[in-house]
């Protein structure tokens, strides 16, 4: 893949995952990622609308103790990613994998310097699961209903904010016990978990390989 290629699927692959995970982006946590629970989560998600309309990706989520790695992989392609957050009070350091060359790309900073650098993903408040959009007073989270998906109670909500001065409204069935959104639907596109498991992660999934080397971020 040469370094044309390389930027233009590592932004596809950013764009999709933030267009979609954007609502949710400010309800991190600023004391690490908020949850006690560890588990990983397979999801399928599909544009709808722009220059993702048509387009489909399998996600998988890894969530240790204040760590977060993330596997993307467009259907149909072998070009993918792996993004790995590591989680320090409000100070995050987030890796952008590359296993086709063996490289990866490195950034620091607060939490809401990384909003605009890639993807990050909403984790509601451990003491107030009931408030899940407490952390940003700029986005209203209303409860809707209960329901259930792959199995697990989940609680579906409407979330209203402002992307870039244009208002968005989206729908989150939301894992009380994960913290976890399980599905998203917004005007970009939808989310859905299709496989769940909870319990301990290794930490071999949050570390860099040996034969890795580091890259510059493609501008």
């Amino acid at each position: 893949m040469n370094n044309s290629n390389l930027s233009r699927s590592i932004s596809f692959l950013v764009a999709l995952t933030t267009l979609l995970f954007g609502l949710t982006s400010a309800s991190a946590l600023a004391d690490g990622l908020g949850n006690p629970k560890q588990f990983s989560v397979e999801m399928k998600m599909t544009g709808v609308a722009g220059e993702i309309a048509g387009q489909s990706m399998r996600m998988k989520f890894y969530v240790g103790e204040d760590r977060l790695r993330m596997e993307m992989m467009m259907e149909g392609s072998q070009d993918g990613g792996i993004h790995i957050s590591q989680y320090e009070g409000d100070q995050v350091t987030s890796y952008m994998l590359i296993p086709q060359m063996k490289m990866y790309m490195k950034s620091m900073g607060s939490e809401g310097d990384m909003e605009e650098e890639g993807p990050m993903l909403m984790f509601g408040s451990p003491d107030d699961a009931d408030h899940p959009c407490t952390a940003d007073p700029e986005t209203t989270c209303t409860k809707i209903g209960s329901d259930t998906h792959l199995g697990r109670a989940v609680d579906k909500y409407i979330v209203k904010d402002v992307e870039d001065g244009v208002p968005n409204e989206s729908t989150i069935w939301f894992d009380r016990e994960l913290l976890f959104p399980v599905k998203v639907e917004d005007r970009d596109g939808i989310m859905e978990a299709v496989a769940i498991e909870v319990g301990e992660q290794p930490d071999s999934l949050f570390e860099i390989p040996a034969d890795y080397r580091e890259m510059d971020m493609p501008r």
